[in-house]
Parts: C-alpha cells; structure tokens; sequence
C-alpha cells in the first residue's frame, strides 16, 4: 500500500464511509444522515464482509 502508493485492495466502503462520517462530526460538520448510515445496515455489513473474506488474492 504504502511502498505502491496504492489504497486498500479489501477496503469495506461502508466501513470507511462510517469512520469519514465519525470524524466530520467530531470535526463539527452537521448532524445528519448520509452515506454511514448504510453502514448500520447488518444486512449490506454481513455482505460486505462476506465479499471480503472470499475474494482471492491479486496477482502483480
């Protein structure tokens, strides 16, 4: 990641969706819901994860 200037190949998106939101709020932005909600989801977490979990490793 860092030495290929590369982001994250497993990123969860509503994971980091959820962790920007947390640091907006603390930052000050307005309290309101957006894209981290569907992080409150179980459903859209569970798939998430699952995907995660069964995708196989990249080849370079």
């Amino acid at each position: 990641m860092l030495t290929k200037e590369q982001d994250y190949f497993w990123v969860r998106p509503a994971l980091v969706a959820a962790k920007q939101r947390q640091l907006a709020l603390m930052a000050g932005a307005p309290n309101e819901r957006g894209a981290a909600y569907a992080y409150n989801v179980k459903e859209l977490r569970n798939r998430e994860k699952a995907a995660a979990e069964n995708a196989s490793v990249p080849t370079s």
